[in-house]
Order: structure tokens, then C-alpha cells, then sequence
């Protein structure tokens, strides 16, 4: 029986290190683990975090290669003791990590034990069903290598399955879109019942103006008629019934929606319905993006009527007050 020495060296380490982002180029000190069996690095705020009950790793990836560097020129603090570690990130791919620490002697030790763990790692023991496993998470349900109608069968009902689940949630999409304007219809009639009174409120204080004047100057309006004054008929609001999202459509139509998406199972009327319903999502963004200025501008002139109606009723209420004291 022969004995492989290198099953014997270390193949795992952990320690602190000082690393560089990878975004903000700043250099943090972590405390870094190194998993020799599979080649898992992650790295952790503090030894205190990763020891305790409930550790959250900073960020993790798959060693795949790690050559020593100098990264001291870049100034500061920076050391000269550094390596460069490169891995496959999950969700991500392949990226650099660049790391110093705080003697060689301490650099020396990551190097020769991440370099033990890679070359124990290029010839593994384990059967390709078993580290697909270990790597997905779970097992396929007929193992790892299939026949290809098994494989394509499989890819199919994938996308079949995605399909049904992006319809699924663009017709949500699309309810939520309908929801949102009936909801904007229903304020926009508001606004314009509201900025209807404003408009009335202006009109009733034109009437005021003119009996001020009257007041003010009785003989004057007594030989030019001015007492006379027509009057201005009010504006009427708006009497149509807002539309709320209980009695506009969008409900009818959401059941609709649904309903339809149950019927089509080939991928082709599901490309077909997903096409549909971005046209419609489209049609939704003009719409609310129309009616959102729309309503901007209109909240403007609320706010500048209602600005000069308060001072009309202001002077309005002073210069009847002065009349009041001269008659007196």
C-alpha cells in the first residue's frame, strides 16, 4: 500500500487579512477561511463574527487560482506581503481578489497551503454524480449523466415552466397597471371637481368686488347702473361618476387574464400572450406617465387659485372693515 504524502499536507487556513474592495478600491482588514476539501474561501468582518452562533460572510468564492504579489506601491499602509487569489464568485463568475497580510512568514503559509488545496483538488476522488451534487445542491432525479432525449425533455419543461411563471407574473403586472389607472382616473376627477369650486369661489368674489364698490361710492354706481352688475353664472362641477377601481373594468378583465392563461400550454401562445401583455404594460406606462404630468400641472393651478383666493378674501375682508368704520 503506498502512501500519498501530499493527503497529509495542509490543505485549510484561516486568518486575518487586509483586502481590497472591489468597488471602492479601500483596503479592510478581514478574517479569512479557506476550506481545503473545496476550496470554498469566504470572508467575515471579524474572527468574532464568523465564530459566533449565527456568522454572515462579507462575501465567498471558489478558489481556482493564487499567485503571490506586492501590492505596496500603491501607497499608504499597504504592505508588501500580498497575493492575489482568483475565483469563481457565486452569481457573479470569475473574479480577482487582492489580499496582503502582515509578514511574510504569514504569506508564505496561505501560499503553500491554498497551492496544497488546488493540486489536491485536480485529480478528486469523488464520482462526477457526487460533486454535481455537492455543487447544485441537490441530486438530478435520474444522476447526473442522462440520455439526450432525457436531457432535452428536461430543458423543455424548464422552459415551459419559466414561460408559464413570466405570464403568471406579467399578468399580475398587468392588474396592478390597470388598478393604478383607475385609481389615477378616479383622482384626476377629483382635481377637476375641486379646481370647478375654486373657479366658483372666483366668480362669488367678483360679486364681492362689486358690492365693495357699491358700498364705497353709493351715488357713482346710483347714475351709472353699475349697481346693476350681471351675474356671472357659477361654473357647475363636473357630475361625472369617478372611476373607482370597484366599478371600472379592470377587475373583469383581470379574471379574464387569468383564465386565458390557462388555456395555452404550447410555448408558442405563450410567447404570443407574453407579447401581448408587454404591449399592454407599454400602453400602461404612456398612460400613467401622461396622466402624472397631466396632474402636475393641474395641482399648480389649484395651488395658485386657492393662493389668490385667500388674498382676494383678505383685501376683500379689509376694505370692508374700512368702509364699515367711515360710515360709522
Amino acid at each position: 500500500m503506498s502512501i500519498n504524502p501530499s493527503e497529509f499536507k495542509q490543505t485549510s487556513c484561516e486568518g486575518y487579512v487586509t483586502k481590497r474592495g472591489h468597488l471602492v478600491k479601500t483596503w479592510r482588514r478581514r478574517y479569512m477561511v479557506l476550506n481545503g476539501d473545496t476550496l470554498h474561501v469566504a470572508y467575515y468582518e471579524s474572527k468574532t463574527n464568523y465564530n459566533s452562533e449565527h456568522p454572515k460572510e462579507k462575501g465567498s468564492f471558489i478558489l481556482a487560482e493564487i499567485e503571490k504579489k506586492d501590492y505596496s506601491s500603491e501607497g499608504g499602509n499597504v504592505k508588501p506581503f500580498g497575493f492575489k487569489l482568483v475565483g469563481h464568485a457565486p452569481g457573479v463568475g470569475y473574479k480577482e481578489f487582492c489580499v496582503y497580510v502582515e509578514n511574510a512568514k504569514d504569506q508564505s503559509k496561505w501560499l503553500e497551503v491554498a497551492n496544497n488545496a488546488l493540486r489536491k483538488n485536480i485529480a478528486p476522488k469523488l464520482s462526477v454524480d457526487t460533486r454535481m451534487t455537492s455543487m447544485l445542491g441537490h441530486r438530478a432525479p435520474s444522476g447526473f449523466l442522462q440520455s439526450s432525449s432525457v436531457q432535452v425533455k428536461n430543458v423543455n419543461a424548464t422552459k415551459e415552466e419559466l414561460l408559464r411563471k413570466a405570464v403568471l407574473e406579467l399578468s399580475q403586472a398587468k392588474s396592478t397597471g390597470d388598478h393604478t389607472v383607475a385609481e389615477m382616473g378616479h383622482q384626476a376627477e377629483m382635481l377637476d371637481v375641486a379646481e370647478a369650486n375654486l373657479d366658483n369661489v372666483s366668480t362669488e368674489l367678483d360679486r364681492g368686488d362689486h358690492i365693495i364698490k357699491r358700498m364705497a361710492s353709493p351715488l357713482l354706481y346710483f347714475f351709472t347702473g353699475s349697481s346693476r352688475a350681471k351675474k356671472a353664472k357659477p361654473k357647475s362641477p363636473s357630475t361625472r361618476l369617478p372611476k373607482t377601481p370597484m366599478n371600472s373594468p379592470t377587475n373583469k378583465e383581470q379574471h379574464h387574464v387569468h383564465a386565458s392563461s390557462e388555456k395555452h400550454d404550447t410555448q408558442d401562445d405563450q410567447l404570443d400572450q407574453l407579447s401581448k401583455i408587454l404591449a399592454s404594460l407599454e400602453v400602461q406606462a404612456s398612460v400613467i406617465n401622461t396622466e402624472v404630468d397631466r396632474t402636475s400641472e393641474q395641482l399648480d393651478r389649484i395651488q395658485q387659485k386657492t393662493e389668490e383666493a385667500d388674498n382676494r378674501v383678505r383685501d376683500q375682508r379689509a376694505k370692508a372693515d374700512h368702509i364699515g368704520i367711515v360710515n360709522s
